[in-house]
């Protein structure tokens, strides 16, 4: 179990009697992998190996789409329950990266996602 982060202002979230609001199972994955993507590379001092490489996507002007497919699909995987990729849709609109995914998890439970890296 975890605290639930507010996928629209990425802040924590309280019920209606102030208690904070948490998450778990396949739902509480499917936020760490929505979080990890919305997170760049080196951004969390206390883990500078997690989050996106998105200043590799966004330095290199001649990067194929394949190594942006790799890059994301790396950050998915950081989250150790994801057994798999199922989808994978990535569409690259200057400067934001929109990416929706479904995986399966160790478990045999899918999740799935759509984030971008603009929030």
């Amino acid at each position: 179990m975890n605290l639930y982060v507010d996928e629209n202002t990425r802040d924590i979230a309280f019920e209606t009697d102030g208690s904070i609001t948490t998450i778990a199972g396949a739902a509480d994955i499917a936020q760490a992998v929505r979080c990890t993507l919305q997170s760049w590379i080196g951004e969390w001092e206390l883990d500078v190996s997690h989050g996106t490489d998105y200043e590799r996507i966004f330095s290199d002007a001649a990067i194929s789409d394949a190594e942006i497919r790799e890059i994301i699909s790396a950050a998915i995987y950081q989250e150790p329950q994801v057994k798999r990729i199922e989808a994978l849709e990535i569409e690259r609109v200057g400067r934001i990266i929109h990416v929706r995914f479904t995986a399966q998890l160790e478990s045999e439970e899918m999740i799935s996602g759509e984030v971008d890296n603009n929030g």
